[in-house]
């Protein structure tokens, strides 16, 4: 069975995990590649990695983006997660990219960071943890 060019070469999935020592409630939204946006019903993460969230995003095609928002509250902040991604290129000479910002964050408590393995299935990982 051969493959169009236009069949889809990569997927993303997204994992949240807590490192904090209390519970986040989550709920957000996501799309990619110009689809419209979809959006989650509020959910608890638990706390200290005990539970973890993870989302995948599907496929897409490549050099296509991809963007989820997600609001996490603690019961003191509500923060902004917005991360983003690009796919490979077809040509092999881009890789991934991936990126994060996070607002609200009045009282500085929180950080974030990602990590990806390297393979066109990619698992990408945010830590939220306490600063």
């Amino acid at each position: 069975m051969a493959t169009s060019n236009n069949s889809p070469t990569y997927r993303v999935r997204i994992t949240l995990k807590n490192t904090t020592h209390w519970p986040l409630t989550m709920a957000g939204q996501k799309t990619q590649s110009g689809a419209k946006w979809e959006t989650y019903l509020p959910q608890v993460i638990d706390e200290r990695s005990e539970g973890s969230w993870s989302e995948i995003m599907g496929t897409i095609t490549d050099d296509a983006e991809g963007f989820a928002e997600y609001s996490l509250c603690d019961g003191d902040n509500i923060l902004d997660i917005k991360i983003s991604w690009l796919s490979p290129s077809a040509d092999g000479e881009r890789k991934a990219v991936f990126k994060s910002a996070m607002e609200g964050d009045e009282q500085r408590k929180y950080q974030i960071k990602n990590t990806s393995d390297a393979n066109p299935h990619s698992n990408v990982t945010f830590t939220i943890s306490k600063k």
